[in-house]
């Protein structure tokens, strides 16, 4: 066998720059496989090190509101135009409006505050025993807590193809994981609930206003009937669970010795080929080294 290194030693040192490398590589093949899987057995136990994190999802569709009741945008415009002073026709998609809400910094506190879920974001600043944080100082600013739900817990994703939205909820407790996912949709559709509630009724002032200073008997009727409508709307709104988004499929817990992280068998590949590559690349540079030192 050392006949053979010989031999490929010699032949590497009569090589070009390039062929003596792949000459020095094949020549301690065996080191290099062995850094590979010291490597990857490595990588595998650091994953042990670290708390285990379970994802839930759930999937929701949005729910098409209609902008404009039948005949309001007709009474709008004979109004004068006024249809975008009361919210009526917008052009903006449901989807997008939807997708933000769930996104922004706003709602995501409220979820975070309702659910307290300070002490799951900052596991290790938490006294779990005395139930306080561990100084005043260890406390999370709420700029801290949207950060770190925001790009590690939280995730929202869109199907470009079915317009399906999946919210993904990750943490180290599976069921809070999944409690939080549907808390999430929940609380979306309570504030597009209230939020329409809102619109609907200062809509309804609106027309009625302009109903009282009509002068034709025909328009008044019409916007007493536009009143009808709005009315009717939030009677919709308030008996209408699923307002803004319907639950396609609900989050639940995942399994026990399922975690979604850390991805062992991920980590035990990206680790031999960390010290496959990483051997390759110093057998590489000592040759050079060599070779500059005994052109």
């Amino acid at each position: 066998m050392s006949v053979d290194g010989e031999g490929t030693a010699a032949a590497g040192s009569r090589a070009g720059p390039e062929e003596a490398v792949w000459f020095e590589i094949v020549n301690r093949w065996k080191s290099i496989v062995l850094s590979g899987v010291v490597s990857a057995v490595l990588a595998v136990s650091a994953s042990f090190l670290s708390s285990p994190r379970y994802e839930s999802t759930t999937t929701v569709t949005v729910v098409e509101n209609a902008q404009s009741p039948l005949g309001l945008g007709a009474v709008m415009e004979r109004v004068g135009g006024l249809a975008s002073l009361v919210g009526i026709g917008s052009a903006s998609s449901a989807t997008d409006e939807v997708v933000a809400r769930l996104r922004s910094r706003e709602f995501s506190a409220g979820i975070i505050e309702a659910l307290d879920l300070g002490p799951a974001l900052f596991p290790s600043d938490w006294d779990a025993h005395a139930i306080r944080w561990k100084n005043v100082s260890a406390r999370p600013s709420d700029a801290e807590l949207f950060d770190k739900f925001d790009s590690r817990v939280r995730s929202v994703r869109v199907d470009a193809k079915t317009g399906l939205i999946q919210v993904s909820v990750r943490l180290p407790d599976r069921m809070l994981a999944a409690r939080v996912a549907n808390e999430i949709v929940a609380q979306c559709n309570t504030l597009a609930r209230a939020q329409e509630v809102k619109e609907a009724e200062y809509r309804i002032g609106f027309l009625m206003r302009e109903a009282e200073s009509a002068k034709l008997v025909s328009l008044r009727d019409e916007l007493y009937s536009a009143v009808q409508v709005e009315i009717h709307r939030v009677a919709m709104a308030k008996s209408r669970r699923d307002f803004a988004l319907r639950v396609i499929d609900p989050a639940v817990p995942a399994d026990q010795d399922r975690p979604s992280s850390p991805n062992r068998p991920l980590l035990g590949i990206l680790g031999l080929l960390v010290g496959l590559f990483g051997a390759a690349a110093i057998a590489a540079v000592r040759l050079s080294f060599r070779r500059s030192v005994n052109p």
